[in-house]
């Protein structure tokens, strides 16, 4: 199945949207990896016409710790 993610070849993805949206994420993290704790994205619909976040969870880092 993943391979099916990253290559598109089941249902035509936008594999540049795809990138994209994963580069989108890392560039976050890297930016503020002082502060967040985890990120999660479920589900991320990929589809010929881009890529699409439907739900996403940043928990931020106890500033106590």
């Amino acid at each position: 199945l993943a391979n099916f993610i990253v290559t598109g070849e089941e249902q035509g993805v936008d594999r540049a949207a795809l990138r994209q949206a994963v580069l989108a994420v890392q560039s976050l993290l890297t930016a503020h990896a002082d502060v967040i704790e985890e990120v999660e994205i479920n589900p991320l619909i990929c589809t010929p016409k881009g890529a699409y976040a439907a739900d996403a969870l940043i928990r931020l880092r106890d500033k106590n710790m």
